[in-house]
């Protein structure tokens, strides 16, 4: 798998930061076969599996292990209502959910015959389900009796990896199925394009269910042996300041609200992020951002593309 050459090439390299905790390539391969030993055993190879997770080392550690075995992710919006949630995992033909919380898991949904385990990640819940509920801790360790290669399904370029869902205007979100092939070939382009150097590391203050996060942070940093900085709370501008000074972050990919609010908490003085040089955020943008970012940040290399997660993603 990529993440297992990227290993090879860069196994004591950072690839992972999270609440100033770093993992490195050796070090998180350890955690995805773990990981992926653990859904194996529990019967999630070939399924769609549903993620409730907010940004953590779990949930990239998943996303790795389910292709392992050759499972669909399908990521959630963790904000969407409960209605939404339980439509997505019933129209995905999900089959399994992992969830952060006992009240972000729709369990009035998931009694249904298609649905057959909640992985949960939380406090043991007080609810009444037809549902088999196993704790996280035990998940993780279910398949520890298993070799690393006895769970590993061969997927052709062509397999389904991701059923992401788009907000729909008029009707109800849709799923758009996303291949192995069609991920790497974009992020690929995106390292190239954006001339990544080796081991940059990347501030992802969004959610990684959204593809601009998955396919422009997590999947591009692996091209160049590079690492991601996840945020553990609200992306404010003082705190995500704080964490591009504290992780040495090179490059900062985000949406338009969060580069003005991080301009706001600079004020008039300039930022000092000397390892800072690249910046890269979508959607529409105010003009005078461009050349504040620029000026405050001492960002050099500016950019904006466009695509859509049906491309998936980007065109250009």
């Amino acid at each position: 798998t990529r993440f297992e050459k990227n290993t090879i090439c860069f196994g004591d390299h950072v690839f992972l930061v999270y609440k100033d905790r770093e993992y490195t390539y050796a070090e998180s391969l350890k955690e995805v076969n773990r990981l992926a030993k653990s859904c194996y055993a529990c019967g999630m190879s070939g399924e769609h599996v549903a993620i409730l997770l907010y940004n953590s080392p779990e949930y990239v550690f998943l996303t790795f292990a389910l292709a392992k075995i050759g499972a669909v992710k399908v990521p959630i919006n963790t904000k969407l209502s409960m209605e939404e949630k339980e439509y997505i995992i019933q129209q995905s033909d999900c089959r399994y959910v992992i969830g952060h919380a006992i009240d972000r898991i729709p369990f009035t949904s998931l009694s249904s015959s298609v649905k057959e385990t909640v992985i949960r990640y939380g406090e043991e819940p007080d609810i009444q389900t037809e549902n088999k509920i196993t704790d996280w801790s035990h998940f993780s360790d279910m398949g520890e009796e298993l070799d690393d290669s006895q769970c590993f399904v061969v997927s052709s370029p062509e397999s389904l990896s991701d059923i992401l869902y788009t907000s729909g205007s008029t009707t109800f979100p849709k799923g758009v199925m996303l291949t192995h092939d069609m991920l790497l070939r974009s992020s690929f382009g995106t390292f190239r394009t954006r001339r990544m150097e080796q081991g940059r590391r990347i501030l992802v203050p969004i959610p990684l269910y959204h593809i601009f996060a998955y396919n422009e942070g997590l999947l591009a940093a692996l091209w160049v042996g590079g690492c991601i900085v996840l945020t553990d709370k609200k992306a404010d501008g003082d705190y995500i300041l704080d964490l591009l000074e504290r992780s040495k972050a090179n490059d900062i990919i985000c949406v338009p609200i969060i580069m003005i609010h991080l301009l706001e908490a600079i004020g008039e003085e300039k930022a000092e992020l000397p390892f800072l040089h690249a910046g890269y955020w979508a959607s529409t943008c105010p003009d005078w951002v461009w050349n504040a970012a620029k000026e405050k940040l001492g960002i050099s290399d500016v950019t904006t593309g466009y695509g859509m997660t049906e491309c998936g993603p980007i065109i250009c």
